[in-house]
């Protein structure tokens, strides 16, 4: 059980790190983006 809810803590934890990454580096992205074109 105690290794369940472990694994269930690191699973959503990795999942919330990897979202804030990749809207971190869509956000640079949209930025340089709207830069390049206006």
């Amino acid at each position: 059980l105690c290794t369940l809810y472990w694994d269930a803590v690191f699973v959503l934890c990795s999942t919330y790190a990897m979202h804030v990454v990749v809207w971190s580096h869509f956000e640079r992205f949209k930025q340089a983006f709207h830069l390049g074109r206006f």
